[in-house]
């Protein structure tokens, strides 16, 4: 098993940075007060919609508002910047198809990033991220109760001119170390005995079913997104096929399981490939997930707490030079809304307040080169009168990083990242993102990491 190296920024001068503040400052300033009466919600990275912890229930578009009745997102009708979406309603085709059961939709993350201080080396970079994607609901199409059909196009590039990176922790959900164009995703899902059922089968992004907490979508840092502990989850861009199935005995509970394609231990990257690797002997990658999730919990709202396994039944290298089979680890999540504005009700869609989370993990040491991780993070969303759909947070990560794996004298690494997304439209989101790595990759004597993002993000 290999770890994959995390590509880091460079340094970045004062004089550079200044026009971005400035630049962020007068967008808060300019926007209209049109999003104030939107449904508030944070843009989720790749492959984290939360589908394993809703018991058949329709999930709206994090920053989508009802149209009224009537009207529908065309020139003429309505403001192109109250749009939920760039591309609009198309005069009309876009509706009629979701009628018909077609649902197409899209995005594109692009971001710019630089190391303010630190030992990363004197590069900027860039990197950005196409997703388009199309639903089919066989209900609508064909009569067939709770099928679905899910079709996932994606490209990603993250530019040249890389540094040797210091972080252990990926600075960037987007990141790739590469470039990819691919088909990320292709499934069909059933729901079956009363909704209590649900099945999924086709190439699969696991961090979409296992391990993802809504309170910390928000946030760049890979770390939010899946604990550095599982690392070979089939995940983006590694998606890989599989089936996974979720039982539901009621509307607090839920209990999930999940087998894909195992060849990411290997080596092969699974995200460009179909089901052939699935018969080349190299393994399987299982997981399981039990949670409990409660609407209402006295002050509280969208409450759940939830427990994980994984276990990899491929070969994999020690740090120690041998070899063993199998491997596998726990994990562990939790999230609530603390605060919500008057008005919002504890069971609505709409995500405006204050959210915090936890998380933790831990695998086996003589594999994994982060064999234990601790996150916490609170986010707002909703963030001043007329900012519906700004957001911010604070996250920490610390992970112990094995003694043998090579990586640094400190034996841990601590990362802080704070960040203010600004609403322009409920469509387009710019996202300055600051995050701190002290000890980077266990080396104590190495300077704290500084790194400056911008990401702006697209919904078409």
């Amino acid at each position: 098993m290999t770890h994959q190296a995390v590509q880091h920024i460079s340094v970045f001068s004062a004089h550079r940075l200044l026009p971005c503040i400035a630049a962020i400052v007068f967008t808060l300033a300019a926007v209209p007060e049109a999003n104030a009466q939107a449904a508030a919600g944070e843009v989720n990275p790749p492959g984290t919609e939360p589908d394993g912890r809703e018991q058949s229930e329709e999930v709206r578009s994090p920053t989508e508002e009802p149209n009224a009745a009537g009207t529908r997102e065309r020139f003429g009708e309505k403001p192109w910047g109250e749009w939920n979406t760039m591309t609009g309603d198309w005069n009309g085709t876009r509706t009629d198809l979701a009628d018909k059961g077609v649902s197409v939709a899209g995005f594109f993350i692009g971001e710019w990033s630089n190391a303010l201080s630190g030992s990363a080396g004197k590069v900027n970079t860039g990197r950005f991220l196409l997703d388009v994607n199309t639903t089919f609901d066989f209900e609508k199409l064909f009569e067939l109760k709770g099928g679905s059909f899910f079709l996932d196009f994606q490209y990603a590039d993250t530019g040249s001119g890389f540094s040797v990176p210091t972080a252990f922790q990926p600075i960037s959900n987007i990141d790739i170390n590469g470039s990819v164009t691919q088909i990320s995703q292709v499934w069909y899902q059933q729901w079956l005995v009363q909704d209590k059922l649900r099945l999924k089968v086709g190439k699969i992004d696991a961090n979409t079913e296992f391990g993802f907490l809504g309170a910390l979508s928000g946030f760049i840092n890979l770390s939010a997104a899946i604990t550095p502990t599982i690392p070979l989850l089939p995940s983006y861009p590694n998606t890989a096929f599989g089936m996974n199935a979720f039982v539901y005995p009621s509307k607090e509970t839920y209990f999930g399981f999940g087998a894909y394609d195992g060849s990411l231990a290997e080596g092969v990257q699974t995200g460009s490939l179909g089901p052939a690797s699935m018969w080349d002997g190299n393994g399987v990658f299982m997981i399981g997930e039990a949670g409990y999730v409660v609407d209402d919990l006295g002050p509280c709202s969208g409450a759940r707490i939830a427990l994980g396994a994984w276990w990899t039944t491929s070969d994999l290298a020690t740090f120690a030079g041998g070899e063993q089979s199998g491997a596998g680890g726990i994990y562990g999540i939790a999230e609530a809304r603390v605060w919500r504005p008057e008005g919002v009700g504890a069971a609505s869609s709409c995500r405006r307040g204050l959210w915090i989370a936890g998380q933790f993990g831990a695998a086996d040491s003589s594999v994994t080169a982060s064999p234990k991780q601790f996150g916490a993070g609170a986010s707002l969303v909703g963030t001043f009168s007329g900012r519906d759909l700004d957001g911010a947070g604070v996250y920490v990560s610390w992970v112990d990083l094995a003694d043998d794996a090579g990586l640094g004298d400190g034996a841990n690494e601590t990362m802080v990242e704070c960040y203010y997304d600004v609403a322009v439209s409920p469509w387009f989101h710019v996202k300055p993102d600051m995050q701190f790595v002290f000890d980077p990759s266990g080396d104590s004597g190495a300077d704290t990491d500084v790194i400056f993002t911008l990401r702006c993000t697209v919904t078409f």
